[in-house]
């Protein structure tokens, strides 16, 4: 897998000039993203580490996403990207948290589309 070589080295460079940290809670994306971080120079000084829950009950017991708001709301949204950023980089002690998830095969469930859903956070919010 190829990366944009110049989004890595700016990031890598901010993180380090700004002595912040990283981690990232992926499902749609399965990894990808914890991919590009790990390959970026001096990674260990911003990146701290990532989770992969693929499924709804990880996201409940890894990343204490509360169950019955997530079946209500659907768990493929962007407000459940944003939960899962914040409780990435609080599970970690991070200041920034990524998070993606979606549908990663068209179904039912997603109207039959395949799409993602990306946040941030930021020091909790």
């Amino acid at each position: 897998m190829k990366f944009q070589q110049s989004l890595l080295d700016n990031i890598n460079t901010s993180l380090i000039t700004m002595n912040e940290t990283v981690s990232i809670a992926e499902s749609v994306t399965s990894g990808l993203i914890q991919l590009a971080f790990s390959q970026m120079p001096n990674a260990k000084l911003f990146y701290k580490g990532g989770i992969i829950t693929f499924t709804l009950p990880e996201k409940v017991s890894l990343l204490d996403i509360n169950r019955i708001q997530a079946e209500e709301n659907g768990f493929e949204t962007q407000k459940m990207a944003g939960t899962m950023a914040v409780k990435v980089a609080e599970s970690f002690g991070t200041d920034w948290g990524i998070a993606s998830t979606g549908y990663a095969a068209s179904g039912r469930n997603s109207g039959f589309k395949v799409y993602s859903f990306c946040s941030f956070s930021y020091k909790g919010w």
